[in-house]
Order: structure tokens, then C-alpha cells, then sequence
């Protein structure tokens, strides 16, 4: 057996002499769809939150993980660390881990621990800012990895008259510097005006000569309609304000705080989102969001009626904006934004062109358009157009449940396109409603020797994984006669999720004896008999796995409780053994251990027999067919789980099938989705591909 190994051994690369690199890696899962890692340690030093967040930062350079989640385990004897001590340590490890949440705004508090409840006293406002952004739930979670402890967060503001004053102090400051924008804008403003006064004095001066040498020469008689000259708009970034030059530097979106009076920030602004309301004063609120490449935030102007078709078209029409104006928490919507000023149109965000610069072009076999209710938003023509300007030679269409691009698709390349191949598919809600109840029927009779089974193993694959424990009970006319459970030696470490769900450690199974060495004595028990296991298709493929590995013949009836159930019992929405159990009002002693389980199964499978029976059932084939009636047979598909699957059309034959498939689905077997049956996709199969949906 394989020993828990340290984080210096696993990650010897990272250099440290912290108390981090002795703590015990209990468990690694990687989630592959957000590129997380799960980590579980345990530890007989206490380690300090610095230590989790340089081991963290490592790790996601190392390996460019997206984040990190570390689950701490500490030993009884080791004394942590008050959570009033590592309050600021605790802040600062949020502001790392998660920015656009503002955890920044507390670092300043305090808090007061009592029993399970902490209250963080505000020395700012934004409580509601913070609760909105869910910080609360956060930091509960967080503390709880961290320190094993679960506390309850509760954001109180708590201003006393100097913070108070001091917060005054700082708006008259912001607004005694508003006003000497203001009246440097008026001085501006006054300038301008006397340079266009002394012109126009220049000018009627430069009139009245020329008045004087023109008095002698005859009259020019006006023009019968007299010449109209349209105002031309001064040519100028500047949608709203006075002066473009910013008194604030810009800052990302996702920089912006609660604690900052002015802001300034440099995006653009999303399509859709310009809305126009009149106020009581006659004046106009004009609100946009912006986006500036790391968030997204409002902003809000307010303009006189005579400027607002002018400032609208200005906004709609610019690539990008500059502005600047007071931030803060909204009054309504709890969310940062800004109250604009100044608002200076830009040439928008230079984004980098991408490109598919791979020698070996990829044939993308899952790709989904705005045909794929919530799940996409591109046109099928723009993505293959995307795809031929990257090179690439094939792609697959693949909606949800539909085929209602494959024409568009069509339409763009016609027939054998030299440069693009599209292959028609969809990803579909399979129902596998195959599950056989009796599987290698030979003809025995309903009462004859029966051996309820049940398998623990380290993990779900038959191909990789081993059987940690094996029970079995025999029964013959609905009694025991005979049992056999045994330990396992897996030869392999047990996951620590394994073990918390089976209650099986590695130390139990450590001087057992192996697979090979106990395989013989389960085949000469179950030796004659008809097998039964819940999900046996599960506990049966391990068996026949290692039959194969060792040589030995593996030829039995087994009965799948598991459909069975499905079938007899419609009305139950999960099937799982427990809830079949708690339905028949049958005690279940302990879960998840082998014999355990095998001794619920007979209790149930008892039941069951008792109703087949009662149905006319004599022969052990009569189990999957006197276990339910036409009416719970035709609407079985509404209670069967669902899976996303691929199907991929090869020809032309296929591809008739596949419209047949998704016909059938939307018009016989809609129940929420449309639904294809794993039985009916058998049965129109021809030229068809299925493939798992990653």
C-alpha cells in the first residue's frame, strides 16, 4: 500500500521552509471545465494563511490553474489560530482570490466572535454592496476550509462621528475640487468669449471700409430666395462636459471601490444597453453599461432636453468611451456605478485578432449555433466562415435537440465544398430505456437458487479501478441459507471520498487477500444460481472483468433490480436502494457496505417477488415481463434520466435517419426536452455515429 505523501515530495520544485511542506496531500480532483484544483491536507503544525496563499500562487504559475482550493485538516492536538488574529491575513488572502467581490472595503474592520456568529464591524458604507456581491456566503466557506469551523457572517456599519467627519471632510474636498474645475472651465470659457468678441469687432471694422469702396458702384440686386447656411457641429471627442483633460487617472472597472469619491474610467459601451428616462426637472437620465476588458459597470449622465438627440447618437455611434464621475453604490440596484461628468469619445478597446496558428488543423466535432436555445448566440454562417479563415477543413453542427441550421449551413457551401466539409449532427437528450431487468435468460424457474450480491470498489471503472470488499447471500424460497463477505486488497491507495461514502480505510483491506486469490471461492458459491444486484450491470461488469483476466468462464443469468424497480414502482421519483427500501417501509441498518446492502436488496427483492407472483409470474424470464402494464410501459421514458449524447450523420442514409430521430423526439417522445430513446436510435442506427458528449 502506497503512503499519503508530503507536498514537498509531490512539489519538490517549490522551495520553502514553512510548516506547508510537511502537511499530508490527502486528496488531489482536478475539475477540468473551470480548471480548479481541490486539495485536501492534513497537518500537525498549524500553517499560516500567507504560507496557503504562496503555495497557492505557485501552484497556479506552475501549472496555470485558474484557481485553487485548499481544504485544511488538522490533527486534535494542534492549537489554531484565533480568527480575530488572522482577520487581516484572512482579507488580504480574498482580495487575492476573488477581486470583483471587494473584500478590500474590509480591511479596516472588526469583528466580534460569538459562538458560531461573526459580526464585521464597518468602519465604511457598503454592507449591501458586499451581501449583493454574496462576500458573506464567500467568507463562510472559505473560513470553513481554512479552519474547520462554520460561522455565520454578517456585515454590520458601525460610523463613528470622526469616520463621519472624516467621510464629510473628503466630499467637501471632491467637491471643493469640482468647483475649481468648474470655475477654471468658466475662465476658459470667458477667454474664448473676449478672442470671438475683439474677432467679430475686427471684422465689422474690415465690413464698414469695404462699405465705404463699394458706395460709388451701381446696386447688385439680391437673389430671388436669399442663401441658407446649415450650423456645422465643431468637430470634438467631447460628448458631455467642458474639458476632455481628466483630473483622475483611469483605473479598470474591476479596481473600482465603495471608498473611492471620482473615478475615471476607459471602455465601451455594450449594444442594447442606452436607456433614456425624463425626470420631474425636465432634464433627461441617460444610462449605459461599459465594459472595459475585466468588468462591466453603469454609467449615468444627465442631459437638458435640447442636448439629448445629439448626446444619443454621439454614444450610439462611438467605438469607445473615456469618462469620469462620482462612483458609488447605487440606491436601487446595490451595484457600483457612476455618476459621469464628463464623457469623451475613444477609438474602443485594440483587441488581438485570433488565430489557429497549429500545423495539424483540429475538426471540431461539437460546436452549437443560435439554434442551441440558452447555450449559444453566433450564426451558423459566421463560426463556418470563422472556421475556413482559420484553416480548418471540417466541423460539426451540433444543436440541442434541433436541426434547424443544417439549411443555413447548406445554403453557404452548397454540395461538396472543396475548402469545407460540414458534418451534420446534433447533441441529443438520450433515454436510455434498454436497461435489461433479466439478462441471459435460461429458463429457470421463478423460485429456483438466487445469490443477491454486492460489490465496494475504489472507483466506478471495471477497466481501472478494484474491489475493495464482496457480500453475497444466497436465498432459496425468499430465505437465507448461506452468506459470504470478504475484504479486498485493492492493492491500490482508496480516494478519500471513497472511503468517506464505503467506511472502508486503507488499514482494513491492508492484510487481506487479492482479487486472484479470492476470485475461486466467490465462483464456487455463486456455482448453479440466478445472480440479483441493484444496478447490476455495475457490480457484474467487475466480475466479468476479472473472469477474463483469470482465465475463467463467466456464463450466469443475473436479474437488475434496478429497472425492476423503475418498472414496478413508477410512482417513486428516485430509485436509488435506499429510497426503494424507506417506500416497502423496510429498515436499512448501514449503507454502502457490502453485506449491508446485499441484506437490503434481499428484503426488497422479497417484496418484489411477492408482486410478480401475484401478476402470473412462474419463470424467471416472467420477472421483465409481468413487471409493468402498457399504460406504465408507454410513459416510461418521461421518468428515465436523461443524457447528452453526440450523433454525427456519416452519409446520406444517416442523415435521413437522424431527421427521423429528432422528428420523433419533438413530436411522440416530447416530455421537457426532446427526448430520443436509446431502443429507437438502435433500431434507425444506419449511417449514424454515437459518440459520448464531453
Amino acid at each position: 500500500m502506497q503512503k499519503t505523501k508530503l507536498i514537498e515530495e509531490v512539489f519538490s520544485d517549490y522551495k520553502t521552509e514553512e510548516n506547508i511542506k510537511e502537511a499530508k496531500i490527502i486528496s488531489l480532483n482536478f475539475l477540468k471545465k473551470s480548471n480548479i484544483l481541490e486539495i485536501n491536507l492534513e497537518s500537525e503544525n498549524y500553517i499560516e494563511i500567507k504560507e496557503l496563499w504562496y503555495f497557492e500562487k505557485f501552484l497556479k504559475e506552475r501549472f496555470q490553474f485558474s484557481n485553487i482550493d485548499i481544504k485544511m485538516n488538522y490533527s486534535e492536538n494542534v492549537k489554531i489560530k484565533p480568527i480575530e488574529k488572522e482577520w487581516e491575513n484572512l482579507i488580504c488572502y480574498m482580495v487575492h482570490k476573488y477581486p470583483l467581490m471587494r473584500p478590500m472595503i474590509l480591511l479596516k474592520s472588526t469583528i466580534e466572535v460569538q459562538n458560531n456568529k461573526i459580526t464585521v464591524n464597518m468602519k465604511i458604507r457598503g454592507a449591501d454592496f458586499l451581501r449583493a456581491r454574496k462576500l458573506d456566503r464567500e467568507l463562510e466557506k472559505v473560513m470553513k476550509n481554512l479552519f474547520g469551523y462554520n460561522y455565520k457572517i454578517e456585515f454590520v456599519e458601525v460610523i463613528n462621528e470622526e469616520d463621519e467627519k472624516a467621510l464629510q471632510e473628503s466630499r467637501k474636498l471632491s467637491q471643493k475640487h469640482a468647483i475649481e474645475r468648474a470655475l477654471e472651465n468658466m475662465a476658459i470659457g470667458e477667454q474664448i468669449a473676449k478672442e470671438r468678441e475683439e474677432k467679430k469687432k475686427v471684422q465689422n471694422e474690415g465690413a464698414q471700409k469695404e462699405q465705404n469702396m463699394q458706395e460709388n458702384m451701381p446696386p447688385v440686386p439680391p437673389p430671388e430666395e436669399p442663401p441658407v447656411f446649415e450650423e456645422v457641429e465643431e468637430e470634438t471627442p467631447l460628448i458631455v462636459g467642458r474639458n476632455p483633460n481628466f483630473k483622475t487617472n483611469i483605473i479598470k472597472v474591476s479596481d473600482i471601490s465603495p471608498e473611492d469619491d471620482m473615478s475615471a474610467i476607459s471602455g465601451e459601451i455594450l449594444d442594447g444597453s442606452i436607456e433614456e428616462k425624463e425626470l420631474k426637472s425636465g432634464k433627461f437620465l441617460i444610462s449605459f453599461n461599459v465594459y472595459d476588458g475585466s468588468s462591466t459597470i453603469t454609467a449615468k449622465i444627465f442631459v437638458k432636453p435640447e442636448d439629448k438627440p445629439r448626446v444619443l447618437k454621439r454614444l450610439k455611434d462611438a467605438k469607445g468611451v473615456r469618462l469620469e464621475g462620482k462612483s458609488g453604490i447605487s440606491n436601487f440596484t446595490h451595484e457600483m456605478e457612476i455618476l459621469a461628468n464628463v464623457v469623451v469619445e475613444t477609438e474602443g478597446i485594440k483587441r488581438q485578432i485570433r488565430q489557429d496558428l497549429a500545423e495539424e488543423k483540429r475538426v471540431e466535432l461539437h460546436m452549437h449555433t443560435q439554434m442551441s436555445q440558452m447555450d449559444a448566440m453566433t450564426s451558423c454562417k459566421d463560426l463556418i466562415k470563422r472556421a475556413m479563415k482559420w484553416g480548418w477543413k471540417s466541423i460539426a453542427i451540433t444543436d440541442h435537440g434541433v436541426v434547424q441550421a443544417f439549411p443555413d449551413a447548406h445554403k453557404l457551401l452548397g454540395v461538396d465544398n472543396p475548402d469545407m466539409k460540414v458534418i451534420y449532427g446534433v447533441e441529443a437528450y438520450l433515454v436510455p430505456d434498454d436497461s435489461p431487468v433479466v439478462v441471459n435468460d435460461k429458463g429457470q424457474d421463478i423460485d429456483t437458487t438466487y445469490c443477491v450480491l454486492d460489490l465496494e470498489t475504489t472507483g466506478i471503472s471495471a477497466k481501472t479501478e478494484k474491489i475493495t470488499e464482496i457480500g453475497i447471500m444466497k436465498i432459496q424460497n425468499g430465505e437465507v441459507i448461506d452468506k459470504f463477505s470478504e475484504f479486498v486488497n485493492p492493492e491500490k491507495p482508496i480516494p478519500q471520498r471513497v472511503q468517506e461514502i464505503t467506511n472502508i480505510t486503507d488499514d482494513m483491506v491492508a492484510n487481506a487477500p487479492t482479487i486472484e486469490e479470492i476470485f475461486p471461492r466467490v465462483l464456487e458459491f455463486i456455482k448453479g444460481s440466478v445472480l440479483v444486484a441493484h444496478n447490476a450491470t455495475f457490480d457484474i461488469g467487475f466480475l466479468k472483468k476479472f473472469a477474463k483476466d483469470f482465465g475463467y468462464e463467466f456464463d450466469y443469468t443475473y436479474v437488475d433490480t434496478l429497472p425492476l424497480a423503475r418498472k414496478l414502482y413508477p410512482e417513486l421519483k428516485k430509485h436509488k436502494l435506499g429510497k426503494i427500501a424507506e417506500y416497502l417501509k423496510i429498515k436499512v441498518e448501514v449503507a454502502h457496505r457490502a453485506l449491508d446492502d446485499v441484506d437490503t436488496t434481499v428484503k426488497v427483492l422479497k417484496e418484489m417477488m411477492k408482486t410478480l407472483k401475484e401478476r402470473g409470474a412462474k419463470k424467471v424470464i416472467d420477472i421483465a415481463l409481468k413487471c409493468e402494464d402498457e399504460k406504465t410501459k408507454a410513459d416510461e421514458y418521461k421518468r428515465l434520466k436523461m443524457y447528452h449524447a453526440i450523433i454525427l450523420a456519416k452519409n446520406y442514409v444517416g442523415l435521413k435517419n437522424l431527421y427521423k430521430l429528432v422528428s420523433l423526439s419533438h413530436l411522440k417522445y416530447y416530455y421537457k426536452k426532446p427526448r430520443i430513446l436509446k431502443s429507437l436510435y438502435k433500431q434507425y442506427s444506419e449511417g449514424l455515429i454515437l459518440r459520448k458528449c464531453m
